[in-house]
């Protein structure tokens, strides 16, 4: 299977493979389709940031999650 660290990434971090793909801005079928081939370092670290920056935004959601649950 090609592109393993990438699909480790995405499942250790508890995305969907169509979350990944909307924040790359590309349709689910392109990115499956992305993932078929061995993608050079730029495209991976691509994807990885992408990863990153929706743990993140994860994150921020969580914080203003529990702070509206405390005040109610």
């Amino acid at each position: 299977m090609h592109n393993l660290d990438i699909r480790k990434a995405i499942e250790s971090s508890n995305f969907k493979y169509w979350q990944v793909a909307n924040k790359l801005k590309m349709t689910d079928g392109n990115f499956s389709r992305l993932l078929r081939n061995e993608l050079d370092e730029h495209e991976k670290n691509k994807i990885l940031k992408a990863i990153e920056e929706l743990m993140e935004e994860r994150k921020e959601w969580n914080k203003k999650k529990s702070y509206i649950q405390k005040k109610m």
